[in-house]
C-alpha cells in the first residue's frame, strides 16, 4: 500500500478521505518510525513527489518527526545522505520542498548534528546551497 500513495495523489487523497492518517509509520521499515511524508520524498529512492508530500502535510502530517532510534528528522536525513549523482539531484529537491513546506534548518539532534554542518561534511554542496539560500 505505502508503495501506492507514495507516488499517486489521487489513490492517497482516497486514503485520506477514508481516515488514513497522515503520519502513519511504514511498518515494513526497520528503521525505526519513518512517517508518509518522509516515505513520499526518500522511500526508496524514488523521484520524490513534491505534491504529494504538501498534500500529505497540509492534512497534518509531521514535518519535522524525529526518528526515535536515531533522532534524525526528514531533513538531517537528506543533508548526511551520499548518493549517486541523479540520488544527489532528487536529495536536493527533496531537502528544497522540506524546506519549503516548513521544516526546521536550525534542528539539533542529541547528537549535536545541524543539517547545515552535516550536509558540508559530507560534501554535498548543492545541499549546502539550499540551506544558505534560505
Amino acid at each position: 500500500m505505502f508503495e501506492a500513495v507514495e507516488t499517486n495523489l489521487k489513490i492517497l487523497s482516497y486514503f485520506m478521505d477514508a481516515g488514513f492518517d497522515a503520519n502513519t509509520v511504514d511498518p515494513r521499515r526497520g528503521d525505526g518510525r519513518m512517517n508518509l511524508p518522509t516515505r513520499v520524498l526518500i522511500a526508496g529512492f524514488h523521484v520524490p513527489s513534491h505534491a504529494a508530500a504538501k498534500f500529505l502535510l497540509e492534512r497534518g502530517a509531521d514535518i519535522d518527526v524525529r526518528n526515535p532510534l536515531t533522532d534524525v528528522t526528514p531533513l538531517l536525513f537528506m543533508a548526511r545522505r551520499t548518493w549517486s549523482p541523479r540520488g544527489t539531484r532528487l536529495r536536493e529537491a527533496a531537502a528544497d520542498c522540506l524546506l519549503q513546506q516548513g521544516a526546521n534548518m536550525f534542528f539539533t539532534s542529541n547528537r549535536v548534528q545541524k543539517p547545515l554542518v552535516k550536509a558540508a561534511m559530507k560534501g554535498s554542496a548543492g545541499i549546502v546551497r539550499i540551506f544558505l539560500e534560505w
